[in-house]
C-alpha cells in the first residue's frame, strides 16, 4: 500500500490526492455496501423464497447511494466555500456567480414579483445582508452561506452536478471530464443519470422499480471512479483559480 493511502473495506484511495469531502463520500459508501452484500447473501440461498427481503435492500441500498452523491457534491462545495474564507481570498478571484447563489433566495423574490415596494424592500435586504458578498476587493468578512448556496441543488443528476460546478466559475468540467475519462465517460455519466432516476421513482412510489444486488455492486466502482476524477479535476481548478481546498 502506498505512503499515505488508506483502505476502507478493501477500498484503497490516496488521502494526500483527493478532498476530505471525498474521503467521507468512500466512507459512507460503506452502508451501501453492507446492503447490497446482506441482499446478495439473500440471493443466493434461496433468491425466490427472499425476494421481498432482496428488492427491500437493493431498493434501499439505491436511494442511498443516489443521497450519497448529492451529499459528496454538497460537501465538496462547501468545503470550497469554507476555504475561500478561511484563507481570507480576495473577492476578485471569486465568480459572481457564486455570489448570486449565495443572494439566490432575494433574487428570485425580486423576478418573481412586478410590486415596486417590495422590490425595494428586497433590494434593500440584499444590500444590508449581502453588500459584503458582492464586493470585488479584499477576503471576505463573514463566511458565505453554505445553506444559501446549495438550496437549489438536489436530485444529482449528471446535468446538476455540471451545472453547480458551473456555480465556481468552472465552466470547462465536462470537456475535462470528457478528456479525462474517455470511453468510461458515457458510462460514468448515464450511470450517474440511471441512478437518480431509480431513487426518484421509488421516491415517488413505483413499488416495481428495483436493481439487482450484483447490478448495484457492480456500479459502485463506476460511480467511485466519476466522483474520483470529478474530485481531481474540481481540486486543480480549484488551486489553479482560487486555492487550493485539499
Amino acid at each position: 500500500m502506498k505512503s499515505g493511502a488508506k483502505i476502507i473495506r478493501g477500498w484503497e484511495f490516496d488521502l494526500a490526492r483527493y478532498t476530505s469531502a471525498y474521503s467521507a463520500f468512500v466512507n459512507r459508501l460503506q452502508e451501501v455496501d453492507i446492503l447490497l452484500k446482506a441482499a446478495r447473501n439473500l440471493e443466493r440461498k434461496n433468491a425466490v423464497e427472499n425476494a421481498s427481503e432482496i428488492n427491500a435492500l437493493c431498493r434501499g441500498a439505491t436511494v442511498l447511494l443516489s443521497s450519497h452523491i448529492e451529499g459528496y457534491m454538497k460537501e465538496l462545495g462547501e468545503l470550497t466555500l469554507s476555504m475561500i474564507y478561511e484563507r481570507g481570498i480576495c473577492r476578485s478571484k471569486v465568480s459572481n456567480v457564486v455570489s448570486y447563489h449565495a443572494s439566490r433566495d432575494l433574487i428570485e423574490e425580486i423576478k418573481n414579483t412586478s410590486d415596486i415596494d417590495k422590490i425595494s424592500e428586497k433590494v434593500v435586504s440584499i444590500f444590508e445582508r449581502d453588500s459584503s458578498i458582492w464586493e470585488q476587493f479584499g477576503p471576505y468578512p463573514t463566511p458565505i452561506s453554505e445553506e444559501r448556496f446549495n438550496k437549489s441543488f438536489s436530485s444529482p443528476s449528471f446535468q446538476k452536478i455540471s451545472s453547480y460546478i458551473r456555480r465556481f466559475g468552472y465552466l470547462e468540467f465536462k470537456k475535462d471530464l470528457k478528456s479525462r475519462l474517455k470511453g468510461d465517460y458515457l458510462i460514468s455519466s448515464n450511470l450517474i443519470d440511471h441512478i437518480v432516476d431509480v431513487r426518484n421513482k421509488i421516491a415517488h412510489g413505483d413499488s416495481t422499480m428495483s436493481k439487482t444486488p450484483t447490478d448495484l455492486l457492480e456500479s459502485l466502482p463506476i460511480v467511485k471512479l466519476f466522483c474520483r476524477t470529478t474530485d481531481d479535476l474540481f481540486s486543480k481548478w480549484c488551486s489553479k483559480h482560487i486555492c487550493k481546498i485539499k
